[in-house]
């Protein structure tokens, strides 16, 4: 028999946490003192603790710890199937907001040490996948963060964290025209899933600027520019990719898109 400060120690559980699962019918003591109200715990409760503990860590709570009392065990593995399911997709979101902050981590530390960081590439880009949000180039900010607003997140996070926001551009006459905005997918299983978009491989030159948007018509000639002297042609369409903006700096001069034209051989 075990004093309830006895068990604490034995299990390096708190008196209090002790205390709530006698409160909630988790445990219960084999006997009590009618003289000293003090409650006597036995091997019984010692288990239900140890497995209280061992589910708690496997990420279930105590009201479902307390649901899952003198059940079947087909019932149980049918609990525990929906828990590796919510677990698998909490998983999926720390993934995507750890990616989330990597990638910026990663573009921040390149524009701080890189000198060539503004160089155009060319790189052969394969498929990528996302959710399409038409809008017009006459839009407002407030049409547009509403249009953005509507991309429903697979994983219950912000469509920032979960997608890439980039721009889909047509080019013609040499000049950037809006096509629709392109939520790119951050997650690898993004082509399963069918009201997703693509945005097809290609090889793209590619390039980043400081961008403002008066200057946008110049910078897509200068790059058109370069394409032209290294013998390539359009294929007619490119992609913006926002890398710093103003959710990461209030300091204009720091947003960053990279501009991304497919090309292809003369």
């Amino acid at each position: 028999m075990f004093k309830i400060g006895e068990l604490s120690k034995i299990l390096d559980v708190s008196v209090q946490a002790i205390r709530h699962y006698h409160k909630l019918g988790l445990i219960h003591p084999a006997n009590v003192d009618e003289t000293t109200g003090y409650r006597y715990f036995d091997d019984t409760a010692l288990d239900a603790i140890w497995r209280i503990k061992v589910l708690q860590s496997s990420g279930f709570t105590l009201n479902e710890i307390r649901g899952m009392k003198s059940i079947e065990l087909i019932e149980t593995e049918s609990i525990f199937r929906e828990k590796q399911l919510e677990l698998d997709r909490e998983i999926r979101r720390k993934q995507l907001a750890l990616s989330y902050l990597e990638k910026h981590i990663h573009e921040m530390n390149l524009k701080r040490t890189d000198p060539e960081y503004y160089q155009g590439k060319y790189r052969t880009i394969p498929m990528r996948y996302g959710q399409s949000i038409p809008i017009s180039e006459s839009g407002t900010i407030a049409d547009h963060i509403h249009e953005l607003s509507r991309v429903k997140s697979r994983y219950g996070l912000h469509q920032e964290v979960a997608f890439q926001p980039a721009r889909l551009i047509d080019i013609i006459n040499s000049k950037p025209i809006l096509r629709e905005l392109f939520a790119v997918a951050e997650w690898d299983d993004a082509k399963n899933i069918k009201e997703m978009s693509q945005c097809k491989e290609a090889l793209y030159y590619c390039q980043k600027w400081a961008v403002r948007k008066h200057a946008i018509d110049e910078i897509y000639s200068a790059m058109i520019q370069v394409i032209n002297q290294d013998g390539y042609a359009l294929r007619g369409d490119a992609i913006e990719l926002i890398l710093i903006d103003d959710n990461l700096t209030e300091h204009e001069e720091h947003y960053i898109k990279e501009i991304q034209i497919a090309v292809i051989e003369k």
